[in-house]
């Protein structure tokens, strides 16, 4: 994984869960400013680590923010 995924992926994984979902809590990383997000099923991302790897973590974050029309650069 490249530095800047990892970094990426870093600042994803502050602002993921149940809680930080219902909180609306945001991350900025560079221009782009990230906002909470959670899979039913896994609602910290310790359980979310259990079961994907970081690559499939990221894509299935990347793949919420197509869904909704936001292009991933």
């Amino acid at each position: 994984m490249s530095e800047k995924n990892e970094k990426r992926l870093k600042a994803i994984k502050t602002i993921y869960g149940e809680e930080a979902y219902h909180k609306g809590e945001k991350v900025t990383y560079g221009t782009t400013v990230y906002v909470a997000w959670w899979i039913l099923g896994y609602n910290t991302i310790e359980e979310l680590e259990a079961k994907y790897t970081d690559e499939q973590i990221l894509e299935m974050h990347d793949e919420r923010l197509k869904s909704q029309g936001i292009k991933i650069s």
